[in-house]
């Protein structure tokens, strides 16, 4: 369970999916991994001055009612941040010190 949500991770064709459900029983939500260059455009282009010093160690595609979410993950040496997007731009969703 991650923060009240059951999970179910399953292989569609070639790709593998995790389903994100309530304590219910309802699917809420559903994520798959991705390669940058599966971002829209905007969103790639926003990424060239954060990718400075830092790494991608993962870029994820959420699918929910609200739309599609993005989240990608940037470190360094010395920091981790997850940034989200549901639009054009990218904002800090969560920053931690290692």
């Amino acid at each position: 369970m991650v923060s009240n949500f059951y999970m179910a991770t399953f292989k569609q064709g070639e790709q593998y999916l995790t389903a994100y459900f309530n304590p219910f029983g309802k699917m809420e939500a559903v994520s798959r991994n991705i390669s940058t260059t599966a971002l829209p455009l905007m969103l790639q282009k926003g990424l060239e001055d954060r990718r400075k010093n830092n790494w991608i160690t993962e870029t994820s595609e959420l699918v929910n009612n609200n739309g599609t979410q993005y989240y990608i993950t940037l470190e360094n040496a010395n920091t981790k941040t997850i940034y989200q997007s549901s639009g054009s731009e990218w904002t800090v969703y969560k920053s931690s010190e290692k």
